[in-house]
């Protein structure tokens, strides 16, 4: 009766001395565990790898010069943005990401007609891909339970990678040639697609968990890249003395993106500090 009681105690005995064989170890030593480790004086951080592919609209804003809305109109419709990403979450509070974005630029105007020239339209269309660079931080803690509901803030630029069609730079033609109008000397169209190798981005995400592994978040972008990046210019010149017309359109610096994400993670990597 004895012998059985004596291997119980031997056991346990073992296996408190396990437990606090890490806990006792150099900070320097210790593993990191993919399990939480509730030790006296310890604090836990952890860290974690994730994909994720997100779906979202591009809303662009354009400028015109004064009197273009009795010459034409130009159309801005909402674009397409779609990304996938690979990032590195550490505890929750600092992310770090990178992937892949692809976006499309339409830019079209439309003249309006008159008793000297027909009405007619032009526009520019163009797909790119971007390797973008982000860093964000949480600033608001929804749930502080389980710490899985939260608003990030961050920082953001893309770097471009391709672009279809490959060809930038400034276009003009004499419209009055097609159309023979006896009005008009002149009738020049310029679209001019500038080269932009980079934006800038400003990012606001609400994030969510739907499992563990699995996350969903809602996100706004501030796009920024340079001004008139993407325009058309008109200069109308008229027979017998007429004063001339002059308008341009153009593509403002700014951008807004609005989208959802869809988010993978890797099980966490726990790391212990001491609080003494």
């Amino acid at each position: 009766m004895k012998f059985p009681l004596i291997l119980c105690a031997l056991f346990f005995s073992l296996k408190c001395i396990a437990q606090e064989e890490e806990y006792y170890k150099d900070f320097s030593h210790r593993k990191v565990s993919h399990e939480i480790e509730n030790l006296p004086n310890l604090e836990s951080k952890f860290t974690t790898f994730y994909v994720g592919a997100s779906g979202a609209l591009r809303k662009s804003y354009n400028g015109e010069s004064s009197g273009f809305e009795n010459f034409g109109m130009n159309h801005t419709s909402f674009k397409g943005w779609l990304e996938g990403i690979i990032g590195f979450n550490l505890n929750n509070t600092y992310f770090f990401e990178t992937g892949i974005v692809q976006t499309k630029n339409n830019f079209s105007s439309r003249v309006y007609s008159t008793p000297d020239y027909p009405g007619f339209g032009i526009g520019m269309n163009s797909t790119q891909l971007y390797l973008p660079v982000t860093v964000k931080r949480r600033v608001l803690n929804l749930n502080r339970v389980t710490n899985n509901a939260y608003v990030n803030l961050g920082l953001g630029a893309g770097f471009l990678v391709h672009s279809n069609p490959k060809a930038f730079g400034e276009f003009q033609t004499d419209v009055n040639e097609e159309i023979q109008s006896q009005s008009l000397s002149h009738f020049y169209v310029t679209l001019n697609h500038s080269r932009s190798p980079i934006y800038g981005e400003v990012i606001a995400e609400l994030k969510g968990n739907i499992t563990e592994r699995l996350e969903i978040l809602v996100f706004f972008k501030g796009i920024f890249r340079k001004p008139d990046y993407l325009s058309h210019q008109f200069s109308v010149e008229y027979l017998g003395g007429r004063y001339p017309l002059n308008f341009k359109v153009s593509e403002n610096m700014g951008s807004l993106v609005f989208g959802i994400q869809g988010r993978w993670n890797s099980r966490k990597f726990y790391s212990y500090k001491s609080r003494i």
